[in-house]
């Protein structure tokens, strides 16, 4: 059995290379997604 995160990391590395061309985009999206989530927390604090 698969630890979830391993899991969902497999599965982001799967979507990721079925679609090439758009991978930078979703990859960038992501990261400015956790940046935003990080600032938001501060916010919150």
């Amino acid at each position: 059995m698969l630890n979830p995160g391993t899991h969902v990391a497999s599965l982001a590395t799967m979507i990721s290379t079925a679609t090439p061309s758009a991978s930078n985009k979703p990859v960038q999206t992501l990261e400015e997604d956790q940046q935003n989530w990080q600032a938001g927390n501060m916010d919150r604090d």
